[in-house]
């Protein structure tokens, strides 16, 4: 492989973020030295031509595979819970790996139901779970996976009610780091530093290494289930919950039900419920007293943490306590309210 198999656009803007200057000013030339002397190029004396390092190929090369079968990347999505032969959608991406993270993110947004959200008076199309988190999972399995396992391929696989992103090898650190990376206090370390260095220059990730922590904080700030990070044979797997915050029950991307006018009240019966912690119950009377609540208001009224209160929050919208409302950062809680016709009694 040499410099005509490069995407040059690409090479132009690494090599700009690195010599930070503008593109457009750089020669070819220019280009070549900058990313000779980032370790991404090097010269063929005996043919005189560039050709691209391994790190050089996977972030540079229209088709990476044509050298490194394994930095081919699987995306599939699953009618149910569970894999199928036969998934609704199936796609294997070869590109520079700096383009995998948006090419994931249009699959996930292809084959997800976008749920309905009312938003003023308008109905408005949400995604159906945060894409930061999806971005950071998908930039951290190409950054990070072990490129030695040649037999393997990062393989990101979308369920009805969760998004699994699997990366060959165990995270930096190995088995042992799994403790810190679930309590979030992992360190950071770079399998890849030559990777890490291009995605860094791009402003793809942070240098300082957080994106396991922005993947926990993306996901229960805004409502969703705590994300799950484990060991599935080799590879490090990350898993976003996502069926279970939209209107109280997996059923992601299904719209809100119009309420029949003048016939539902907010439900009080949760101090009957035996089923309910007393947290819960806590939550309930707040957001009763005041008639709608964030998160955050509710972090700060019962004082517990925040993937506790997301847990909590996320979990009363399952069993129909609670109703969002707005999304995004204007996301907020409401009592659920029940049906008081006689013929329809129950919760909606």
């Amino acid at each position: 492989m040499a410099w005509k198999d490069l995407d040059h656009t690409l090479a132009r803007e690494l090599a700009a973020a690195a010599e930070n200057l503008p593109p457009e000013k750089l020669t070819e030339e220019m280009i070549c030295d900058a990313l000779r002397a980032r370790g991404y190029l090097w010269f063929d004396d005996e043919k005189s031509v560039d050709r691209p390092t391994v790190a050089g190929t996977l972030l540079l090369a229209k088709k990476p595979s044509i050298g490194l079968l394994q930095a081919r990347v699987q995306m599939d999505a699953f009618v149910g819970v569970e894999p199928d032969p036969r998934p609704l959608d199936s796609v294997i991406e070869d590109m520079p790996i700096t383009l995998i993270e948006k090419r994931a993110s249009a699959f996930v947004r292809r084959n997800s139901k976008q749920p309905l959200v009312v938003h003023g008076w308008k109905r408005i199309e949400q995604d159906p779970m945060p894409m930061d988190a999806v971005r950071e999972a998908v930039v951290n399995a190409v950054a990070h996976r072990d490129y030695e396992m040649t037999g393997a391929k990062i393989v990101i696989q979308l369920f009805v009610d969760r998004l699994v992103v699997t990366s060959p090898g165990f995270p930096p650190g190995g088995a042992e780091a799994m403790d810190e990376i679930r309590s979030g206090k992992a360190m950071s370390r770079a399998r890849n530093p030559l990777i890490v260095q291009a995605f860094v220059l791009l402003k793809l990730m942070e240098e300082r290494g957080s994106g396991i922590s922005r993947i926990r904080r993306e996901m229960t700030e805004n409502g969703y289930e705590e994300p799950e990070f484990n060991l599935t044979r080799d590879s490090f797997a990350v898993t976003l919950w996502y069926g279970t915050k939209i209107y109280g029950h997996s059923t992601a991307g299904t719209a809100a039900p119009e309420e029949p006018a003048q016939t539902r009240e907010p439900r009080t019966d949760w101090n009957n419920d035996p089923n309910l912690s007393a947290n819960e119950r806590v939550v309930l009377d707040f957001i009763s007293e005041n008639g709608h609540s964030t998160r955050a208001q509710c972090e700060e009224h019962t004082k517990l943490s925040q993937a506790g209160i997301g847990k909590i929050l996320s979990g009363l919208v399952a069993k129909g306590y609670l109703n969002k409302t707005g999304f995004g950062k204007g996301t907020g809680y409401i009592i659920a309210k029940v049906d008081q016709s006689p013929k329809n009694v129950g919760v909606k």
